[in-house]
């Protein structure tokens, strides 16, 4: 600690008893974290794994010459061995981690790379071409650019329940798009397409909506089996709260009634159902639906128009001097000149889903009478960091986006200390809100326990204001999608996986 620096002393668990660093001896928590490994698993060559081996994985991680994030690392005070199934991490003084179980490093064979240093490692054929592991495959053969095929490991510990379900399996790279991904798949060359074979139909500026369709039509037709969940990335539109808008441009959103207006206007159901076939969800808060923390009982965002031409005019955007089918103006909203039309933009990605959905906003918005602008700008002009971009440079009136979910509920995307500015020009709360309470339920998120009454209370208020304050209108998640022969069982899709075969060893083919 230097002088002047905040602390968490001993037992604080809020931002209401931080400290502030003046010198001499303090006290403050630490996390200590036993994590203890099964007897039974061996390294694919027979030998045993220990907790030597995570040992070898953290030292490596932290080398100099490792070039990975250090993030982690530098929260650790100790790593250390206490027996052979046992490995115990240590974080430094004050640091609360809420993830406290996922601060383990995945083993590495030390009996095979300990000879190497970290450089050597980088470029080492036996750990780039034939990497052991004690999963439920050895690697047999790896052809870049063309296919690694695996086979069945037989020290895998889970080999007595009869796992894994398939002797061979074999990854072929495919080429030519998603289009000549399904083709393999319909002519059984393919058993499986995984979430890369049909990216061109799910992601980003290389969406490929027509693919998509055709995966949903070949399901319905019961020719494959189009496997789904929704994703922990939640496409969103972001009301500017606290923008920084050109001179003549006006703030529009001051009044959280005219944003719960634009939300009950926007028909999110027919999103998904005609853009991504039904093959997603709708969330009410800044969680996804299916997060274990999130909040059941919320209020959802309903849709309905007449709803939202009530709170509109409640709010003061009357249709009364306007032309017909004209945006509706403004007449005594508060902070707007009166005869502001309310018409707005509307920044966003360029590829054809987003210009799908764009279109579907516009439309169900001028039911409402308000006007709808789509600017499309490409992601690096888009999130350009504070004060250059205008996401993170706060000057924009709305704007569609991803944002991530994790394990831990990100709070801090409508904290008032990440708003973008000089003094945190790496702040994520783009939208500008600011609100004393959500910003004290954040911090007891954060800061707390996640075993712990409070912290379970604090998860449930920042949801409950959220949908109470609507900075963001939550539009879908994200899906992850998988196609498959009839053929294959076996396959359950989770929403954070690393990987969509998480599950490797349970498939297997249809009794």
């Amino acid at each position: 600690l230097d002088i002047g620096d905040p602390y968490l002393p001993a037992g604080c668990q809020s931002e209401d008893c931080v400290l502030t660093y003046a010198g001499g001896t303090v006290s403050m928590d630490r996390l200590v974290v036993d994590f203890r490994l099964r007897s039974d698993v061996r390294w694919s060559d027979g030998e045993p794994l220990t907790a030597e081996d995570s040992l070898f994985s953290f030292e490596l991680d932290r080398h100099v010459d490792t070039p990975t994030l250090k993030t982690q690392v530098n929260r650790t005070a100790s790593y250390e061995v206490v027996d052979a199934q046992t490995i115990r991490w240590t974080g430094i003084p004050g640091y609360k981690d809420s993830e406290y179980f996922s601060n383990f490093w995945s083993p590495l064979p030390e009996h095979l790379l300990d000879k190497l240093s970290a450089e050597e490692l980088l470029n080492a054929e036996g750990t780039n071409l034939a990497p052991i592991g004690w999963g439920p495959f050895v690697l047999q053969e790896w052809r870049p650019g063309q296919y690694i095929t695996l086979e069945r490991n037989p020290d895998y510990f889970r080999a007595d329940e009869g796992l894994p379900g398939f002797d061979v399996l074999q990854f072929r790279f495919l080429q030519g798009g998603t289009q000549g991904s399904i083709e393999q798949l319909l002519t059984s060359e393919c058993d499986i397409l995984d979430e890369t074979a049909i990216a061109d139909a799910l992601g980003g500026e290389v969406l490929d909506p027509r693919a998509l369709a055709e995966l949903a039509s070949l399901d319905a037709a019961g020719q494959i089996e189009v496997a789904w969940t929704p994703g922990a990335e939640m496409e969103r539109l972001d009301f500017g709260l606290a923008p920084i808008l050109p001179a003549g441009i006006p703030d529009l959103f001051a009044d959280s009634r005219t944003r719960a207006a634009v939300a009950a206007c926007i028909n999110r159901e027919r999103i998904v159902s005609r853009t991504l076939f039904g093959l997603s969800e709708v969330p009410n808060s800044y969680l996804p639906p299916a997060h274990p923390a999130a909040f059941g009982a919320l209020e959802a965002i309903s849709f309905s128009p007449a709803d939202g031409m009530a709170l509109l005019e409640e709010a003061g955007w009357s249709e009364e001097d306007a032309n017909p089918g004209a945006p509706r103006i403004a007449l005594g909203v508060e902070g707007v000149s009166n005869g502001t039309k309310l018409s707005f933009s509307y920044l966003t990605t360029p590829d054809e889903f987003h210009r799908a959905v764009a279109a579907r906003l516009e439309e169900d918005l001028a039911v409402c009478g308000i006007e709808l602008a789509t600017e499309f700008l490409s992601q690096a002009d888009l999130f350009q960091p504070w004060p250059d971009g205008p996401a993170f440079g706060r000057s924009f009136q709305t704007v569609g986006w991803a944002w991530p979910g994790w394990v831990s509920p990100l709070c801090e995307m409508f904290a008032s200390r990440e708003i973008p500015s000089d003094e945190k020009p790496f702040g994520v709360n783009a939208a500008g809100f600011s609100l004393a309470e959500y910003d004290r339920a954040c911090s007891t998120l954060l800061l707390g326990r996640s075993d712990s009454q409070e912290y379970s209370d604090a998860v449930r208020v920042t949801q409950e204001l959220f949908r109470e304050s609507l900075p963001s209108i939550p539009l879908y998640m994200r899906p992850r999608v998988l196609a498959h022969r009839l053929s294959v069982c076996g396959i359950e899709l989770d929403p954070i996986s690393f990987s969509a075969f998480w599950n490797i060893e349970s498939l297997e083919t249809c009794p």
